[in-house]
């Protein structure tokens, strides 16, 4: 048992600058302390670790416990790790005995930056199993691989108040997550995902499977990433867990800003039931790009983002406003619920669940996006995103009165330019 105020870890508290002596490689069964506890940087094995090679191998039991309530930056394999290189090809948490490896419950808890394996990853990156994650035939569903591999084998649970992800916290400052499996349940307060929570300045989230719950309190839950602060390219992932919570709630990516470049998801799959409040997506609940685009465009084509590409939903989405629902960004859809701004582009995805706004009152319900751009306009609207050969084959369900419902898009706002939208 290990308890300290800062920097407490199974293996090592703090390293520093650790290439030029290599790498740390943990070896099969090892066992690091039953619980390990600090303020700040906690650690199944790592507090805070700077410029190291970590490879925990094929199989290794930790800590029970890692955090508590009050804790920052924790994870089961490390609280925080920086310009480092993090690699894991299946991680079974237990107290060492065969019989408890299968039935422990493993907790990593915090007050922010919590990950079941990395709290916050800053200019790194983690790489599990080297594999395709899942076959994907369109129209035909999705199955995995039968050679697959779990991150977490075990009861595992992930609870954060803010920035918690199944596996990674935080990723920052051109941080990389490859081939993770996440099998743990997860919950808190804002920023939740079943793979990543909070997703700043970053790079890619590639390959990638979350099998289990997420649930917030609040606002921005995903089934990999909670909340995006631009430029990160979410591929070929797919969540297969229950999300639910308030606001921006989405299959693979919650809410997505645009203050630090944009955000691509392509090639992504959501099989998992969807449900939260005034703002739900199958794929992604809001694209903002809102003071990016102010003067129009002399090309038709300039500055076109893809908010996702090639995505498909097989999940049912369902969403209850306690609002009156005037405020159009306030939608469903089975793609994307509510894409307010300018100069993006939703291009050949399809949805097959069902997008159910009950009988409360939305800005728009649809198949494929809720809705398009805001009501009344705003001064930086000048062209609306658009929707280019997508299609729907799922059931759009609303009874709420002052709803606008469609099969492609529930609410498409005029825009000041070009009007060719769909």
């Amino acid at each position: 048992y290990i308890e300290v105020d800062n920097y407490a870890g199974g293996l090592v508290g703090e390293t520093t600058s650790l290439k030029t002596m290599g790498s740390i490689y943990v070896i099969p069964r090892f066992s690091s302390a039953a619980a390990v506890i600090a303020s700040q940087y906690a650690g199944g094995l790592v507090g805070n670790g700077t410029g190291l090679k970590l490879n925990s191998g094929e199989s290794i039991v930790m800590a029970l416990e890692v955090g508590n309530s009050d804790s920052e930056y924790v994870g089961g394999l490390a609280g925080r790790v920086y310009d480092c290189e993090v690699s894991t090809n299946k991680l079974e948490m237990g107290d060492g005995s065969t019989e408890n490896i299968k039935t422990s419950t493993i907790l990593i808890q915090g007050a922010k930056y919590v990950g079941g394996l990395i709290g916050q990853l800053y200019n790194a990156t983690l790489r599990g199993h080297d594999a395709n994650v899942f076959d994907y035939n369109e129209g035909a569903g999705v199955t995995l691989p039968s050679k697959r591999r779990f991150v977490w084998d075990v009861n595992y649970k992930v609870s954060g108040a803010n920035y918690s992800g199944g596996a990674v916290g935080e990723m920052v400052e051109g941080s990389n997550i490859y081939n993770i499996c996440s099998n743990a349940t997860n919950d808190g307060d804002d920023r939740i995902g079943g793979i990543v929570g909070n997703a700043s300045k970053t790079g890619n989230v590639i390959d990638c499977v979350n099998l289990n719950t997420v649930i917030v309190k609040n606002t921005s839950a995903g089934g990999i990433c909670g909340y995006v602060d631009g430029n990160t390219k979410f591929l070929d992932c797919i969540n297969f867990g229950t999300i639910t919570g308030g606001q921006y709630i989405g299959g693979i990516v919650g809410y997505a800003s645009w203050w630090d470049g944009h955000t691509d998801i392509d090639w992504c799959v959501n099989c998992g039931d969807v449900t939260g409040q005034r703002t739900v997506g199958g794929i992604i609940s809001y694209y903002d790009t809102e003071g990016h685009w102010y003067y129009p465009s002399n090309s038709k084509n300039a500055y076109i983002v893809e908010i996702a590409y090639k995505c498909a939903n097989y999940g049912t989405i369902k969403a209850s406003n306690d609002d009156d629902g005037d405020d159009h960004t306030q939608s469903i859809g089975g793609i994307v619920g509510s894409a307010p701004n300018t100069k993006n582009c939703i291009k050949r995805c399809v949805n097959h669940g069902t997008v159910d706004g009950g009988d409360s009152a939305f800005g728009g319900v649809g198949g494929i996006v809720g809705s398009i751009g805001h009501d009344p306009k705003l001064w930086y609207e000048y062209d609306n995103c658009r929707v280019l050969e997508c299609a729907n084959f799922g059931t759009i369900k609303n009874t709420g009165d002052n709803t606008n419902a469609g099969g492609i898009v529930g609410y498409m706002e005029e825009g000041w330019n070009y009007k060719d939208s769909i």
